[in-house]
């Protein structure tokens, strides 16, 4: 039996790249996985022969409507949703005074806008069920920012903040928020903008600590780790808890220490792609944090 097993699983952007890496680990660990993503792919095959009751579906993170359907196909279906990772995303970037008002809006909503949608529409079945983990991929980018990368930038700023709120709303309801913050991953979006990079991007990738760009394997590594941690995570809110009760001076000593020695696990074991801490925690190939 695989340490995911009876779990339920949505992926988006889960074509290539990050979502079809996390989608085939959460597969490998038996967990029912439904994929999404504006093309498909037949990567997803192998995700389908491992979890044959998984289902892959053609949806655009901007139309909100798609997505409440597929979460509502996926409660009917599967009786539950017990986890989002929200992987869908594009790049984009240029200095702000020759940005393109359209290409600036098209990122923000694939990226930021996107993101929320199918947040959103998870949180409505794991309120109810009072239960359920959101783990959001944004970048190390949206932390320090770049030269030249403004619109990704800003987007994935976006994504850590909305991610930090939905930790803070959603906490007292055992929902589980926490954002990856990768560098530079060998995914084919990142193949269209390394032309772009030229003679920068070796230095770039010496800034890694192995010297080479991460894999998608090793940030899905950090997904199914993240939701490991969530689903063995004794809750801290009583069934019937407000969402909006504030509950920090309730926190029982035992649990702050538990959570650090989660951060100092993290920090250890992810040290190799060169990630450093914020607040304490560290995730591969650059910075990230935990609810």
């Amino acid at each position: 039996m695989g340490r995911l097993e009876g779990r339920v699983a949505w992926v988006t952007g889960a074509a290539s790249g990050i979502g079809l890496a996390s989608a085939e680990r959460f597969a490998e660990e038996g967990a029912v996985v439904i994929g999404s993503d504006i093309a498909e792919s037949d990567g997803w095959k192998a995700v389908a022969e491992m979890a044959p009751a998984s289902s892959f579906h053609l949806v655009d993170v901007r139309d909100a409507d798609a997505q409440e359907d597929l979460v509502s196909q996926i409660v009917q279906d599967h009786g539950r949703l017990d986890v989002l990772v929200t992987a869908a995303g594009v790049a984009g970037g240029g200095q702000v005074h020759e940005l393109d008002v359209e290409e600036w809006d098209r990122v923000q909503d694939i990226n930021l806008k996107g993101t929320m949608l199918s947040c959103r529409a998870a949180l409505k079945p794991m309120v109810q069920a009072r239960s359920g983990s959101i783990i959001t991929i944004a970048s190390v980018e949206g932390l320090e920012g770049c030269e030249g990368g403004s619109t990704y930038n800003a987007s994935k700023g976006g994504v850590i903040l909305l991610t930090k709120n939905i930790a803070n709303d959603y906490g007292p309801a055992n929902i589980r928020a926490n954002a990856i913050c990768p560098g530079f991953i060998d995914t084919p979006m990142f193949q269209s903008v390394i032309p772009h990079l030229g003679p920068i991007a070796d230095s770039i990738r010496d800034q890694h600590k192995l010297k080479r760009w991460g894999l998608p394997s090793e940030i899905a590594g950090a997904v199914q780790c993240l939701e490991r941690i969530s689903h063995r995570v004794e809750p801290l809110a009583e069934s019937g808890t407000p969402l909006r009760e504030n509950r920090l001076h309730r926190v029982p000593a035992k649990r702050i220490v538990a959570v650090d020695q989660v951060q100092r696990f993290h920090i250890q074991f992810f040290q190799h792609l060169g990630a450093q801490p914020i607040d304490g925690f560290a995730l591969p190939g650059g910075r990230g944090f935990h609810e």
